[in-house]
Parts: C-alpha cells; structure tokens; sequence
C-alpha cells in the first residue's frame, strides 16, 4: 500500500481502506501529498501533508495486532543522518 498513491485523492479514506483490506496488506510505503483545488498534489513532509500519518499509523499497528503478523513499512525518501550528509552513494529512502 502506497499512502501517496492513494491518498493523492482526497476522496481516499487512507484509514477505511486498511481496516477493509487488513488481511492483504503486506508492505507499506508511508508518503504524504499535499492536494492542490486543481486536482493536483506535491509531496510533502510526512506531517505536514493532507493525509492523517498519525491515524494511518495507528490503523496500521491495530491491523498488525488484529492479523497477528508484522506489516513492513518504510518511509518515502528517507532523511540522512548528520553523518551522511556527505556520502555519494546514499540511495535516498535506504540511508543507514
């Protein structure tokens, strides 16, 4: 489940859908977006897009308690450390 695929549509309930396909989600991608009125959308910081991270997170742990089994999860883009700042070969979304 891509949270910035799905939530780059404002009429996805990001929540309902992982309470409805909780048996079926087998990795996460956590991305926010930020929706424009003209449909299109940027993505933002993972707390200041127009998705409910905190709630979607919290739906996400209530599933892995209720199936039993951990869900992967990695955030979009990860941010370096102070340390690797200066790495050149640091493939973005997999530092550390």
């Amino acid at each position: 489940m891509c949270a910035g695929s799905y939530g780059a549509r404002g009429d996805n309930d990001l929540i309902a859908m992982v309470n409805a396909f909780k048996d079926r989600i087998y990795f996460v991608h956590l991305r926010n977006v930020t929706r424009e009125e003209d449909g299109s959308f940027y993505e933002a910081a993972h707390l200041d897009g127009d998705n409910d991270m905190v709630g979607l997170v919290q739906a996400l742990l209530n599933c892995e308690s209720s199936i039993g089994c951990q869900i992967p999860m990695r955030p979009d883009h990860g941010h370096t450390l102070t340390d690797e700042q200066d790495k050149k070969d640091l493939k973005p979304g997999y530092s550390a």
